[in-house]
């Protein structure tokens, strides 16, 4: 059984693991409270995500899911973080930029 023709290959990342937890997330309390391991900067895709994105072009991938943590979007109730927001722009042209399609999404699961 092969892989449909128009079947394309990608990758993902989970907001923790790959740029740590959101301060606000309920992650970060039980950090905190040492319930779970500390995440600190994840995988440091938060600041080398132009080099991991060109590496998955490169690797031959055409997708990259990118997971978004809302609590990094929304800290508290009714604010919106608009720096955060932008860093997500740019993450999304970036993958674009080299090549890649991005999909956003709220769940990792």
């Amino acid at each position: 059984m092969g892989l449909p023709s128009n079947f394309r290959w990608g990758v993902t990342d989970s907001s923790l693991s790959a740029e740590g937890v959101a301060p606000a997330a309920d992650w970060s309390r039980w950090e905190r409270d040492g319930r779970v391991p500390v995440s600190g900067d994840g995988a440091g895709f938060a600041s080398d995500y132009g080099d991991d994105l060109r590496l998955a072009a490169a690797l031959g991938f055409l997708d990259v899911r990118i997971t978004v943590e809302w609590a990094r979007l929304e800290p508290s109730p009714g604010t919106v973080d608009t720096d955060a927001l932008e860093s997500i722009r740019e993450v999304l042209a970036a993958a674009s930029h080299a090549g890649l399609r991005p999909w956003a999404t709220l769940v990792h699961s």
